[in-house]
C-alpha cells in the first residue's frame, strides 16, 4: 500500500473540501509551545497544505512533507495563489524523513497519522524534534471524512450506498482494505521518547452544503472518484437524492468533536499528563 494509491483521484477535491486546521487546535498549540513566530514546523503527510497554513504566522519555516505528487501539485499552487513564502514541500513518505531537515520546535500530523509506520515515524522524529518541542496529532471524529464510524443517521444512509457499490468492507485505495489498528495512538506515544502526553476532544458545530458533503466525500480514501469507475455518476446522483430528501433546504448542520493528543518527551518513563 502506498499513499498516493490510497487517495488516487482524490486530489483536486482534497485541496477544495477538507477542512483546514481548526482554530481551537491551533491557539491549543500556541500556548502549549509558546509560538511566537521565530520556530520550525514539521508538517507530516501535509496533503494539500489544509494542517499548515494556519501556522504560517506562528513559525519563521515550515516545512509540509508529502509523498503524494498530485496532493504536492495541489498544495503548490494553493501556496502561490495565497502567496506564501514561508512553507517549502518536502517530497517524502513520512517514515523516510531524515536529521538533514534540521531541528523543529514542533510537528503535526493532521488526519496523517493512521497511515503512517507509527514506531518508525516516532523513532525518526527523535532526532528531528528539539527538546522542549513535541507531536501534536489531530483529526475529526466523525463528520464526512469519519463516515465509516460516524453514528450521524445521513452519515449511515451514505455509508450504506457506499457499500453496494464498493462492498460491505472499507477501501483504502483501488487496490487495499482498510486495517484497523488494533494499538492506539498513545499506545505507540507510551511506547516512544514522546511518552507524556495529554489528550482533548474539541466539539465543534457548522453548516455543510450538499456540495460540500459530496466533495469530502470524494477526498477520502474509502469513496473517491476513481473507486467507482463507470459507476460515479449513479453513485453521485444517488448520494444527491438521499440527503436531498433529509435534507430539502440544502444544507446540514454537523456536529463532531476534534481529536487532539500533544506529546513530549518524558523523563520519568511512561506517564499519561492529565
Amino acid at each position: 500500500m502506498t499513499y498516493r494509491s490510497i487517495f488516487g483521484g482524490a486530489a483536486s477535491f482534497y485541496a477544495r473540501y477538507r477542512h483546514k486546521c481548526h482554530g481551537k487546535i491551533v491557539n491549543v498549540l500556541k500556548s502549549e509551545f509558546q509560538l511566537d513566530g521565530t520556530g520550525r514546523l514539521l508538517d507530516l503527510g501535509a496533503g494539500s497544505g489544509q494542517s499548515s497554513i494556519p501556522y504560517i504566522k506562528l513559525f519563521r519555516e515550515i516545512i509540509a512533507v508529502e509523498v503524494n505528487p498530485e496532493m504536492m501539485a495541489e498544495g503548490k499552487k494553493k501556496l502561490a495563489e495565497m502567496n506564501i513564502k514561508n512553507i517549502k514541500y518536502h517530497n517524502s513518505a513520512a517514515e523516510d524523513i531524515e536529521e538533514s531537515l534540521g531541528l523543529f520546535q514542533l510537528t503535526i500530523c493532521g488526519s496523517s497519522f493512521h497511515w503512517m509506520d507509527k514506531t518508525k515515524v516516532l523513532g525518526k522524529l527523535e532526532g528531528l524534534i528539539e527538546p522542549s518541542g513535541g507531536i501534536a496529532i489531530f483529526s475529526s471524529i466523525g463528520g464526512v471524512t469519519g463516515l465509516w464510524n460516524s453514528l450521524e443517521p445521513i452519515d449511515i444512509k451514505i455509508k450504506r450506498i457506499i457499500q453496494r457499490y464498493l462492498g460491505e468492507k472499507r477501501k483504502a485505495g483501488k487496490e487495499e482494505i482498510y486495517s484497523q489498528d488494533q494499538k492506539s495512538f498513545t499506545d505507540y506515544l507510551s511506547e516512544s521518547q514522546f511518552n507524556q502526553f495529554k489528550e482533548y476532544s474539541i466539539p465543534i458545530s457548522y453548516t455543510q452544503s450538499i456540495d460540500e458533503y459530496l466533495g469530502l466525500l470524494f477526498s477520502t480514501s474509502f469513496a473517491n472518484q476513481e473507486l467507482f469507475g463507470e459507476e460515479i455518476k449513479n453513485f453521485e446522483n444517488e448520494v444527491r437524492s438521499c440527503l436531498k430528501s433529509e435534507f430539502p433546504e440544502g444544507n446540514l448542520t454537523r456536529r463532531e468533536n476534534l481529536y487532539l493528543c500533544i506529546a513530549k518527551r518524558g523523563r520519568m518513563g511512561k506517564k499519561r499528563i492529565k
